[in-house]
């Protein structure tokens, strides 16, 4: 018998051996496809002691001679051999029976006999590394392991009472058949959380059990998502090549989304009854060809799930679903009756599924536009309208908007349709306020659309157009609403405070970027006096707690622009509190996005007041709630932006080439390039987004200011191109005429390091002209003027200009470095001029101001020089 003949008796079977007997007819007629003598083989082996000896039997023999005990029952370890209950590609499976101290029923894996090898025996350690890293109500749990005598290793398992998900789902209905499959998602999605790929997905690894549970089996060639481990080749042996991927099945690199592939297959099997692809072949050359060129049958269900199923199953892993999360959603989202996102994506369908999900207020609202063409009574019309069109619109206005901005505004290049999706809302907001009458759901609802407008135009937290006067009017509508509304439902546990705290707390955060500290401050405090009540009286729910912490993130971040580094700090740690309590109530990717901001609000704080490992430390936490997102959510946009954002921030602890840091420099210089290509792609996926602009143009300026020294050209490129994105920016975006004027302040710099003393003149004066159109008021933002008077050398109006600051220098290293290094430059500047007195003072201030933070950063000192 040649090799080949021995790998094609050796696939059917297998697929024969896993059949039900009654079935085994229908597999052999499938997989022998009228070679007789094929059959004839096959049919011989499994008649050869009705139970698979032919391939069991070997392994039992062995077994029996290395772990006999006295009563010639085959013993592994503690564990007693029953019967052979399965079997793949590298081991077989029996149940055994635990019988040293107790009696307990398990699964024990062995290393089939003709395939042992030191591969086949590193592949099972590495199955029991797997396992031992998953503990889940829907994976089968490793329970011992070990090896005999004779070195051969084996697992012991948690012993399943179950049949395959394809046989159990027989007499099911389709919504069951979901529901089942949404559980398989979750255990898939929880192996990929721990960094673990299946690679063997399909219906023979998921068995349900009595009380309607599956359970995952055989993690035998599941592969550990290790960045530092080097690629491996998946062989067509080691995997089911008909749930395979075209990555698996061509030997290429594979990802996540092969275990999405693989369960698209089996979904695909247990709506249809049959597999996505004609097999000409049972050859697993074919078999492979088919899947890797052959077009999947379409599924011709007649609804959403062929665009489900279908985009799952591309061959192009980039053009699946990113996650198995985000086909458990859309998945969701059809049994909800709501718009799926593999679906083409119209006006016409997004009004069908709204009108599935509420026949009865669509049919009203239908009812009533007839009976205005009809020219009913007016009183009738009335009645109606409040009872029907009313609550229509309202939800068209409001819930609209709340539902499909959530859903769209983490998905590149949506700025341009969250834009349409605002103007329409608009339209309908003022007429609704007119009409809300005592509803205080309502008028609660409108505000949140209000608050939603205002993210859209001009939150400079999140994806916006940049608009950041329209966006100031509606978040101000927002709060008036939610002033009245508490007032008007005065008890500490009303709901409506929630709301309110976060309408206050946004408008304040906006009223921070603008330059106007003081009424953001009074916002923001107003804001988290709502919420305050419920907290106190133990009646917080999840939304309180959220609103509260983002309330004192905000606050966070206003005390650190201000140097008031302590007050920074208290409110980072309630900050970070108050939303460990919210995460705990809600799971999910918004809340562990939320944690992540206030961890590195945290991390700010500590850097604030010279603790830069403590801050390090805390960034990279967040860092990695990150990643973790980003590994099951992509495309997130928002979490990409905070990413880079982070990222820039611990680049500036890592290494400055002026001012305290822990002179990391290829630490930083990893991050900053990182942090660039987040802010790159961002612009590259939605050229509207102009919060994502303004974040590149800046990083670009701080990626100049750390390359320098060592490249000015690029240093030069980075500040040009920096400059040409501010430019594009909307004229009343925040900032954008002071952070042209710091662009150029630094283009100038360099320039004058090049020897390009002229052009480095005309940058400082285009700088002078553009800070001179922006007049701030706190600060933080009179700060950034140093870099045009330093570049002036007009160190006294920097010192004029950073007065304020002085008594926040023995809270804030950055505020007590940029004094001392000002009062240094003019102590030079007077000894120059041969005014040796004023010289040797504003030395002796330079030390007094320096004194507390010396000997922490070594370079800091050396560059002071005190």
């Amino acid at each position: 018998m040649t090799q080949d003949r021995w790998k094609q008796i050796k696939l059917v079977l297998e697929h024969a051996d896993q059949a039900p007997p009654a079935d085994r007819g229908a597999v052999l007629d499938r997989f022998c496809a009228g070679d007789a003598e094929l059959r004839r083989e096959v049919e011989a082996l499994l008649e050869d002691d009705g139970s698979g000896a032919f391939l069991s039997g070997a392994i039992a023999q062995a077994a029996a001679e290395w772990t006999a005990e006295g009563d010639g029952r085959v013993r592994f370890g503690r564990y007693q051999l029953i019967h052979r209950i399965g079997q793949g590609g590298m081991g077989a499976v029996y149940e055994a029976v635990r019988v040293d101290d107790f009696e307990k029923k398990v699964a024990l894996k062995i290393v089939k006999q003709e395939l042992d090898s030191d591969y086949a025996r590193t592949r099972f350690q590495h199955e029991r590394q797997v396992l031992a890293t998953l503990e889940h109500p829907y994976i089968a749990r490793l329970l011992d392991g070990g090896e005999t005598d004779r070195g051969i290793p084996y697992l012991v398992l948690e012993y399943v009472d179950g049949i395959p998900i394809d046989r159990y789902c027989e007499p099911l209905d389709r919504r069951a058949r979901l529901h089942l499959f949404l559980k398989v998602c979750e255990a898939v999605e929880y192996a990929h959380r721990n960094l673990v790929i299946h690679r063997d997905l399909k219906p023979a690894n998921v068995l349900v059990t009595a009380d309607g549970n599956p359970k995952l089996l055989d993690f035998g060639i599941a592969k550990l998502l290790d960045p530092q481990a080097t690629a491996t080749q998946t062989m067509m042996m080691a995997l089911t090549p008909e749930y395979a991927s075209p990555e698996q099945a061509r030997g290429e690199a594979i990802s996540t989304a092969s275990d999405v592939y693989s369960l698209g297959v089996v979904l695909y099997q247990l709506l249809t009854g049959r597999k996505p692809y004609k097999l000409e072949t049972t050859t697993a050359m074919g078999i492979a060809q088919a899947i890797c060129e052959q077009t999947p049958d379409a599924p011709r269900l007649g609804d959403e799930l062929d665009h489900i199923l279908l985009m799952a199953l591309r061959k192009e892993p980039a053009r699946r679903y990113p996650s198995v999360r985000q086909m458990a959603e859309d998945l969701e989202r059809y049994l909800e009756h709501r718009p799926v996102m593999a679906r083409p994506d119209t006006v016409f369908y997004r009004t069908a599924k709204f009108v599935r999900r509420n026949r009865t207020g669509v049919g009203a609202a239908f009812l009533v536009t007839a009976a205005l063409a009809a020219g009913f009574l007016s009183t009738w019309r009335a009645e109606r309208r409040a009872n029907a069109r009313f609550n229509e619109v309202r939800q068209l206005a409001t819930h609209f908007l709340f539902d499909f901005d959530r859903d769209i505004r983490q998905l590149p290049g949506a700025t341009a349709a969250r834009e349409r999706l605002v103007n329409t809302a608009l339209e309908h907001l003022d007429g609704l306020l007119k009409e809300a009458g005592g509803d205080s759901d309502l008028v609660a609802d409108i505000a949140q659309a209000y608050v939603s407008v205002g993210d859209v135009l001009g939150n400079p937290g999140l994806p916006s157009l940049g608009h950041v006067d329209r966006a100031r009017q509606n978040y101000e509508k927002a709060c008036a609403l939610m002033s009245r509304l508490v007032a008007r439902n005065s008890p500490a546990s009303n709901p409506y405070r929630a709301r309110a705290c976060a309408a206050h707390t946004r408008l304040g955060y906006l009223l921070l970027h603008t330059g106007q500290s003081d009424e953001a401050e009074r916002r923001m405090r107003e804001g988290l006096a709502y919420v305050q009540p419920k907290i106190d009286a133990g009646l917080a729910d999840a939304n309180d707690y959220r609103a509260a912490a983002n309330g004192h993130a905000y606050l966070e971040t206003l005390y650190n622009y201000a140097y008031r580094a302590r007050a920074a700090g208290a409110e980072a740690a309630q900050c970070v509190d108050l939303m460990r309590k919210y995460q705990s109530l809600v799971p999910g990717l918004r809340p562990q996005s939320d944690l992540a901001r206030s961890i590195a609000a945290a991390a700010q704080a500590a850097a604030a007041v010279g603790e830069l490992e403590q801050a390090e430390k805390r960034m990279l936490e967040s860092d990695e709630i990150r990643l973790a997102i980003a590994r099951q959510s992509p495309a997130d946009v928002e979490n990409r932006r905070e990413l880079a954002v982070q990222l820039s921030h611990l680049a500036e602890w890592e290494f400055q080439a002026e001012g305290p840091s822990l002179q990391h420099f290829d630490a930083a210089r990893k991050a900053r390039q990182e942090s660039l290509r987040l802010y790159r792609e961002l612009v590259s996926d939605d050229p509207r987004n102009a919060t994502a602009k303004h974040g590149l143009a800046l990083e670009l300026k701080e990626m100049a200011d750390l390359e320098v020294s060592q490249d000015p050209k690029q240093a030069e490129t980075d500040l040009r191109e920096g400059l040409r994105i501010v430019e594009e920016l909307p004229p009343g975006f925040h900032e954008r005429d002071r952070h042209t004027g710091l662009l150029l302040a630094a283009l100038s710099g360099v320039l004058r390091k090049q020897g390009r003393l002229d052009e480095a003149r005309a940058a400082l004066h285009q700088a002078a002209g553009h800070y001179a159109a922006d007049n701030p008021s706190d600060a933080r933002a009179g700060g950034d003027f140093l870099r045009l008077w330093e570049e002036q050398g007009d160190y006294a109006r920097t010192w004029e200009a950073l007065t304020p600051t002085i008594a926040a220098a023995r809270e804030d290293i950055t505020v007590a470095f940029e004094l001392a290094d000002c009062a240094v430059h003019l102590a030079v500047a007077e000894a120059r001029q041969g005014h040796a007195d004023a010289a040797n003072e504003w030395k002796r201030k330079a030390a007094a101001i320096w004194t507390p933070w010396k000997g922490r950063f070594p370079a800091a000192d050396r560059q002071l020089d005190l």
